[in-house]
């Protein structure tokens, strides 16, 4: 049987929770039933080394022509069967191309930014309104995103499929023998707490917020340090404010990083500021490392952290409410490691990132069988 083409369609391959998710999905795609590609509206991006070196990467120059135009001959070329565009930087122009192309399968995904960045634009709404009416599915990642689309977008919810994000439980998984070798390389003792975040360092993610409830918490527990891993527009501005606080000594930001899950073993407790969220890959990668969860009550995040039981949820924008539930979990050992291994069991019964792609698969497969294609 022929191999079934799938083209995923994104801005780019720089480090962000959409662009982990579809690197992850194309290399662990069955080879033997599915050819998947990814075309890039904006060339570069560190996670193009991840990328199974047989999987087709290409890149698109989104300014100049008519972008639509362009794509429509890429989808043309390589005989895709299925288009699958994510977010709005790639829904207009990549839906359309995939129509004039008449590409069996189109495919539109909503991530963690869409509350965040559509606001009240109206016309960007009407024209998602409008293309998405030309989508054969449209796909999000949590049932709080399914509700906003459904209220913002007015799409009927039996149009929307949630396939919830997934974690690779093998690569993701803690040890002393990482803990003690990790904390060593970066000068951190093995009698110290160490809280930490990773994600990229720009204003959803909240980072201030972290910062801030700092100086507290390490006059309280005096041997804390801090993680912050990850780049962005504000890692400049966030180390001067370590400064500022008085606290750059203990706080680590050590940049774009590939070996996480190596830092993450590191840690002793995981913290997500974020001011919106779809599902926080770096929360699933944390609890697969035996993590507990502090997470802010927003988007996604009920959904994989349960409260009082992986982790614990607080209001977002509350410093006092991280201050506090921070102070819970550094106080009770026995506490931190009992969510943390309830965390792992979620993610090895519920988070997989096999279980993610089977359901990815399943669905391409649905709708090729509906178009009479397999």
């Amino acid at each position: 049987m022929q191999k079934i083409n799938v083209m995923h369609v994104v801005y780019s391959l720089h480090p962000g929770g959409l662009e982990n998710g579809v690197v992850n999905q194309v290399n662990r795609l069955d080879s033997d039933r599915f050819n998947p590609s990814i075309c890039c509206l904006q060339p570069g991006g560190i996670l193009k080394e991840r990328v199974n070196k047989d999987i087709e990467i290409v890149e698109v120059n989104h300014k100049g022509g008519c972008l639509f135009l362009k794509l429509k001959n890429i989808f043309k070329q390589l005989r895709i069967h299925i288009v699958h565009t994510h977010n709005w930087g790639t829904c207009c122009d990549g839906i359309i191309g995939a129509r004039l192309a008449k590409v069996p399968v189109v495919i539109h995904q909503e991530h963690g930014t869409f509350v965040a960045t559509i606001g009240a634009k109206k016309r960007r709404i009407l024209a998602e309104q409008l293309v998405l009416k030309c989508v054969d599915q449209v796909m999000t990642l949590s049932n709080d995103l399914k509700e906003k689309m459904v209220e913002i977008l007015t799409i009927p919810a039996e149009r929307i499929k949630v396939i919830i994000n997934g974690v690779d439980i093998e690569k993701f998984s803690s040890s002393m023998e990482k803990r003690q070798k990790k904390r060593k390389e970066l000068g951190i003792g093995i009698d110290e707490l160490v809280i930490g975040t990773v994600g990229r360092l720009e204003p959803v993610k909240n980072h201030k917020m972290f910062l801030q409830a700092m100086p507290e918490l390490m006059k309280r527990f005096p041997t804390m340090k801090a993680i912050l891993v990850g780049d962005g527009i504000l890692k400049t501005e966030l180390m001067d404010m370590a400064k500022r606080l008085g606290i750059s000594d203990k706080v680590l930001f050590p940049g774009i990083r590939n070996d996480v899950s190596d830092i993450l073993s590191t840690m002793d407790l995981f913290v997500i500021t974020s001011l919106t969220e779809g599902i926080c890959n770096a929360i699933l990668e944390a609890m697969a490392c035996g993590l507990p969860i502090i997470a802010t009550d927003v988007g996604g995040n009920p959904e994989i952290v349960h409260n009082e039981e992986t982790g614990l949820l607080f209001p977002t924008k509350n410093v006092a409410g991280l201050v506090r539930a921070v102070e819970r979990m550094l106080e009770d050992e026995e506490r931190r490691k009992g969510y943390g291994e309830k965390a792992r069991e979620m993610v090895e019964k519920r988070f997989s990132l096999q279980r993610m792609v089977n359901e990815y698969e399943g669905l391409y497969e649905y709708h090729l069988q509906r178009k009479g294609i397999i």
